[in-house]
């Protein structure tokens, strides 16, 4: 799950002790009844009751997505070291990050071989707390690091967040390239997430400023208008980014890979004036996206032809 919003503001003290308790909660739950959860989660992000039967903003038809088609290309495509392949085959290889090796538990990770810095991720993981960005191996704690990644490996990713896609992926550490932003003064890399419908892009979702669990989130229409009223408060910045250099590649990328799927969000980094690949995601924020206004869901709702029901 990802930049979902599910966690409320707890007292800090007691925050630790209220997530184990609610996430415990959430996956007695999800294991018997992902269905269950998503309306529980819904109701909890967005205050009301969510409508399965006639879905009409974003996020309920991305739970209507989740539990009435087909999602088996989802759980081979969010995994971010299989997806390669199809990025490959649709001719986009030459966008792809530089991957320094794919590991099933960490004893296997041979650090002295790895460059400097690096980046570590989990093929089947979310962002935050289970991406590692290593800018100097001499300061690693090797064995202590080796630890944490054998924990992530066991963290039943999407079973809290009712995606159950999540859980048919392989769990893996994957190790690529550090990429350093071709923008001055940021502190992270900007993420450029096209959000496409039906194989078209429609707007771009802008996460930067990611320091631990803060980020700030922008939205841009295709003409690169920021739109802050489509943002709530708590997420808005009102921060101008330029139009990025590889814009219009991004844009044609995106709609390669978006174009046999009725929702998919592409997401890209720019580095040296360039698109590099960074994931495909199927459930934006788990479909909870509390950073939209309510006004903005209804609208990218209404982008979205859903496909005829299946009965799974």
């Amino acid at each position: 799950m990802k930049e979902s919003g599910l966690g409320r503001k707890v007292i800090s003290p007691f925050l630790p002790l209220y997530r184990k308790f609610r996430d415990g909660y959430y996956a007695k739950i999800g294991k018997r009844d992902p269905k269950e959860l998503a309306i529980l989660l819904f109701k909890k992000c967005h205050g009301c009751r969510i409508n399965l039967e006639d879905p009409s903003d974003i996020d309920e038809k991305i739970n209507w997505l989740k539990f009435y088609t087909k999602t088996d290309k989802w759980s081979e495509l969010t995994d971010k070291y299989l997806v390669r392949q199809y990025v490959e085959n649709k001719g986009l290889g030459h966008t792809l990050n530089t991957i320094y090796g794919v590991y099933e538990k960490s004893e296997d990770i041979n650090f002295e071989i790895l460059p400097e810095s690096f980046v570590i991720k989990l093929t089947n993981g979310g962002g935050g707390k289970y991406v590692k960005l290593i800018q100097n191996k001499r300061e690693l704690n090797i064995p202590r690091l080796r630890k944490e990644l054998n924990e992530w490996l066991k963290y039943p990713f999407g079973l809290i967040s009712a995606e159950p896609h999540y859980l048919k992926i392989k769990p893996r550490i994957l190790i690529e390239k550090y990429l350093n932003s071709d923008l001055k003064g940021e502190n992270s890399l900007v993420d450029y997430k096209f959000n496409c419908y039906n194989g078209k892009a429609y707007s771009v979702f802008l996460c930067s400023d990611r320091i631990k669990e803060k980020v700030n989130y922008s939205i841009y229409d295709l003409n690169w208008n920021l739109q802050p009223e489509k943002i709530t408060a708590h997420y808005r910045t009102h921060k101008v980014y330029p139009r990025p250099v590889s814009f219009d590649k991004m844009l044609a990328y995106s709609e390669i890979l978006a174009k046999e799927f009725p929702l998919v969000r592409v997401d890209w980094y720019e580095i040296n004036g360039e698109p590099v690949f960074s994931e495909m995601t199927f459930t934006p924020g788990a479909g909870f996206q509390t950073y939209y206004t309510p006004e903005y869901r209804q609208e990218l709702g209404a982008q979205l032809v859903l496909p005829g029901k299946n009965i799974l």
